[in-house]
């Protein structure tokens, strides 16, 4: 099952691109091709993007396919936020923000709080 989907929060269209609490990789590598192929339907500098990762596991090959899910939603993306970056995964954040050349993904505490800047913007 997908968890890449069209949601609406306070009138915005965001797209949610959940991992939270995600410990298959299979499942994670599914998220990013459903991602790429929901996202290239759009107009280009369009989309507001949700990354939740809160209580998901990573190693190197989830952190890779993020970076290139990065890059390739770059023309797509308007701006993303994204929840549940703590520990090691503020390297991994930072490191996909250098690989993708993205400067518009804020990191915010909470999915909430991710949802509610989205809407505002």
């Amino acid at each position: 099952m997908s968890q890449t989907k069209f949601i609406e929060h306070k009138g915005k269209r965001i797209l949610l691109m959940d991992f939270s609490n995600t410990h298959d990789k299979e499942q994670v590598m599914q998220t990013v091709k459903d991602t790429v192929k929901l996202s290239e339907k759009e107009p280009l500098d369009s989309v507001y993007g949700f990354v939740d990762i809160t209580g998901s596991s990573f190693d190197t090959d989830i952190a890779q396919a993020l970076k290139e899910l990065a890059k390739l939603n770059k023309p797509y993306m308007k701006i993303s936020a994204v929840a549940g970056v703590t520990g090691i995964k503020m390297v991994i954040y930072r490191s996909i923000i250098y690989f993708s050349g993205r400067k518009n993904i804020i990191v915010k505490n909470s999915r909430e709080e991710a949802l509610d800047w989205l809407a505002q913007q």
